[in-house]
């Protein structure tokens, strides 16, 4: 997490040349912000069937003396947005839908101190890699389903293929891929993959059954 706090606040000072520190008054800033997010989004993990899912959605309230109310904070809010789906991808998180942050003031809040509102919210996420096959298949979600059900995250109209066939993530800068018990095993470059989960590198071959698709990130 220290890495990830560090990597923004090296891109606020670039974004925002110095703004960020005359938004913020006192012990507050958004390195600070960052930290209490992050561990709110820890907190808020839960394991289910498709793997760990955290919270997506974050309402950050400070008091009205550490805030400027005129600024527009919607860049730093992008940016700490950004932090919580880097925090996903580095810990094999699944978000159900765009991360969202804001920020507000609320009087009721003590000078110095933060409070942090987490959920999960769905709604549409963009790819972040594609299986390429006959044709061009996005992955949105981390920790994706995929199979022949409809109600999976990437489906694949086979019969060889298993309704829950495998599965697919990001973890600790790795891309993975698992299977999840299906009749005919999953494969990368030939080689069988386990149910704990093989590395999955671009231009790989991931075979679900008799089907195959490159990885393209």
């Amino acid at each position: 997490m220290k890495n990830l706090i560090r990597s923004l606040e090296q891109r606020l000072e670039a974004i925002l040349d110095g703004v960020a520190g005359r938004m913020f008054h006192g012990p507050l800033h958004p390195t600070e912000l960052a930290g209490r997010i992050i561990r709110r989004a820890d907190l808020s993990v839960t394991d289910t069937e498709r793997g760990p899912v955290a919270a997506n959605r974050f309402v950050v309230s400070a008091s009205p003396d550490d805030v400027d109310q005129a600024a527009d904070l919607s860049r730093v809010e992008a940016e700490l947005a950004r932090l919580v789906e880097e925090a996903a991808a580095e810990r094999g998180w699944r978000l159900e839908g765009p991360t969202k942050v804001e920020l507000k003031t609320d009087p009721r809040i003590r000078t110095g101190e933060v409070k942090v509102e987490a959920r999960i919210e769905k709604g549409p996420r963009d790819p972040w890699c594609w299986l390429v096959g006959d044709h061009r298949v996005p992955v949105c979600v981390n920790r994706a389903v995929i199979g022949r059900a409809a109600d999976v995250d990437v489906v694949i109209s086979d019969p060889h293929v298993s309704r829950r066939h495998a599965t697919v993530w990001r973890e600790a800068e790795r891309v993975m891929v698992a299977d999840l018990g299906s009749a005919n095993g999953t494969t990368v470059d030939g080689v069988r993959v386990s149910d704990e989960g093989s590395e999955v590198r671009p231009g790989s071959v991931i075979r679900f059954g008799p089907v195959a698709y490159r990885l393209e990130m």
